[in-house]
């Protein structure tokens, strides 16, 4: 089992959590959810 300490120190912390940046960054973010909601069909299960 891995044990999540390990799993996450500092720096995978640091990169994880951007705000703005990364697969949070809104020409990231905004196809993703466009793509989430098309493939829900307007269901929520």
């Amino acid at each position: 089992m891995i044990n999540q300490q390990e799993l996450w120190d500092h720096d995978a912390a640091q990169r994880y959590d951007t705000p703005g940046q990364g697969m949070f960054a809104p020409e990231v973010l905004g196809p993703t959810v466009k793509v989430l909601s098309e493939l829900a069909e307007g269901g929520t299960s």
